[in-house]
């Protein structure tokens, strides 16, 4: 949804600032997008996935935005870090963070310990120092724990909710009864129970 957001407001721009004609009756050429996304989480990730806005609607629809995610955390994608030594200093500096708020429980002192060890030969060393108190706003707010295990505790909520409602429509499904009813009950789309009646081997009527 971001990437979605990000690309309307580019070619809001694109739009502003060229002879583009968001009327005309002729096709007109626009810049090709490729859309990226770093991944940098807690939860395992593959190297790289491609994430689909469908993915997220109640049935079908007619936006599609495609992102490949690549997973940025210290040790993966090691051909991307290699070919960007900024990268992969960068993802030493969060391993490090991480390691240290695991240790010490204070995340302030887990950003400067972290710091205090990055390497001299590291290109981004000067930068990140000469800029030390905004690279340090930046961690302390990214990383806030109480905010990323209430974020964690609401998402793990909605997939219990979703895996409880699938697990209802299995067995509705299983006793033949009626999709409408399924619907009522489960609180799952159509698409969705048609989906799970497929995996089921069951004609759903």
């Amino acid at each position: 949804m971001r990437i979605f957001l990000y690309a309307a407001k580019l070619y809001e721009k694109y739009i502003t600032n060229s002879n583009y004609y968001p009327y005309s009756t002729t096709l007109q050429r626009v810049p090709r997008p490729k859309c990226f996304c770093f991944y940098n989480g807690t939860a395992e990730q593959p190297e790289r996935t491609t994430l689909k806005l469908s993915e997220a609607f109640d049935g079908e629809g007619d936006i599609e935005v495609c992102v490949t995610m690549l997973n940025i955390n210290y040790g993966k994608n090691k051909k991307l870090m290699e070919a960007c030594k900024p990268l992969d200093e960068y993802a030493w500096l969060v391993d490090k963070i991480r390691t240290y708020q695991k240790s010490k429980r204070n995340l302030e002192i887990a950003v400067e310990l972290a710091l205090a060890e990055m390497p001299d030969d590291f290109v981004i060393k000067k930068f990140v120092l000469s800029n030390k108190s905004e690279v340090k706003g930046m961690f302390l707010t990214e990383y806030d724990q109480d905010k990323v295990l209430a974020q964690e505790r609401r998402d793990s909520f909605r997939q219990g909710i979703n895996q409880t409602n699938e697990r209802v429509a299995t067995d509705m499904l299983k006793k033949n009864l009626p999709l409408s009813l399924i619907e009522e009950i489960s609180k799952l789309s159509e698409e969705t129970i048609r989906k799970i009646a497929n995996n089921l081997g069951i004609a759903v009527m």
